[in-house]
């Protein structure tokens, strides 16, 4: 072609240029039809990406929220709730816990409490160990 022609200048070319570009255009089609395939392939992983990324997120939440309940600096809380979990399971308060008057623990209850509480925290702290691997056991 002439590179020297105007810009307006009809281009004229020869029936075999035009049954190239006729043949060029379908193959394009044809490229198109297959990026199209691939495209909606793409979008269905895609959302299944997404998918994995908000059950990855709600699994951080929750391992967040696991972690802060276990925080070493947050000791105190820790030790409310594991007597809270004694008493509901043996009736008793945990040893260090105030006693109230009317459940004044004589020396045989005071001696049933200490031999009680080992054993608990023992299993309370296996099921929350548990619950750190993943393993959705309750704790006592």
């Amino acid at each position: 072609m002439n590179d020297n022609r105007p810009i307006n200048a009809p281009v004229h070319m020869r029936p075999a240029d035009v049954g190239l570009l006729l043949s060029d255009r379908d193959a394009l089609a044809a490229e198109v039809e297959e990026l199209k395939v691939e495209v909606e392939e793409l979008r269905k992983y895609l959302k299944v990406s997404r998918e994995a990324e908000d059950g990855l997120q709600e699994e951080n939440d929750d391992l967040k929220a696991f972690i802060r309940e276990r925080d070493p600096r947050n000791a105190s809380a820790l030790y409310d709730r594991m007597a809270e979990d004694f008493y509901l399971e043996t009736g008793l308060m945990a040893p260090g816990k105030s006693v109230p008057a009317e459940m004044m623990y004589s020396g045989e209850q005071e001696i049933r409490r200490q031999q009680a509480w080992r054993p608990f925290v023992n299993r309370w702290h296996e099921a929350e160990f548990d619950a750190i691997l993943g393993r959705k056991e309750e704790k006592p």
